[in-house]
């Protein structure tokens, strides 16, 4: 009769940890760029709403209302723009992702027709970019007041 208990050895938990991290290293990055996705998608979607709740007060008001975005393009303002000067409507953040535009100053004006313009400007088609890590989805606002967000 042998005394020897019956265990593992080392040899076989050292492969099992080892298998275990080779694992770990291959699924954590790809964790990681699908949360990175599934924010700049979700702000995407979050800033499309904003564009278009702001353009609705526009129609409604028959008031020029303002979207602008933060200088460290993390946050947003919603502001209506009257004789006495600007009154904030609205303002948040974009989570973990940050924003940039293409109309000058990261703002856009909505007209009482709901057709975006640049500030002070005429009717202007345009786009504002979100991004958090690699991931990148655009909110396209088109001459005639059509915002998407692809």
């Amino acid at each position: 009769m042998s005394s020897r208990s019956r265990g593992y050895t080392l040899i076989e938990l050292v492969t099992v940890c080892a298998l275990i991290a080779i694992l770990c290293c291959i699924t954590v990055p790809s964790v990681v760029v699908s949360q990175a996705r599934a924010s700049s998608a979700a702000a995407c979607q979050h800033l499309a709403i904003i564009l278009r709740a702001a353009q609705a007060r526009a129609r409604a008001g028959g008031d020029v209302v303002r979207v602008s975005v933060d200088a460290d393009g993390h946050g947003f303002r919603v502001e209506t723009v009257g004789v006495q000067g600007l009154r904030l409507v609205d303002s948040g953040d974009f989570g973990s992702a940050t924003c940039s535009s293409n109309f000058p100053g990261n703002a856009v004006e909505f007209t009482g027709l709901g057709w975006p313009r640049a500030i002070g400007a005429g009717v202007r088609a345009g786009t504002f970019k979100l991004t958090a890590l690699n991931s990148t989805h655009a909110v396209v606002l088109q001459m005639g007041g059509v915002i998407r967000c692809p």
